[in-house]
């Protein structure tokens, strides 16, 4: 059986942080990324162009 200590809210504060992210392109599909988009209200890009932007134009060369 194993006994726990309640970690309060300042040792939790006190903790290393870490940096969190994840990029979109890849994990949603290009109709969703288009919804948000569309959702925003200054809209820089047409579908169109954001279509095109999204595309992979070029394979990526990992070792590089």
């Amino acid at each position: 059986v194993r006994h726990f200590k309640m970690v309060t809210e300042l040792e939790c504060r006190r903790l290393p942080k870490v940096e969190l992210h994840a990029h979109l392109n890849g994990s949603m599909s290009l109709k969703t990324i288009e919804k948000l988009h569309a959702m925003q209200k200054s809209n820089s890009l047409d579908s169109t162009q954001l279509s095109s932007s999204l595309k992979l134009q070029q394979p990526s060369n990992m070792e590089e």
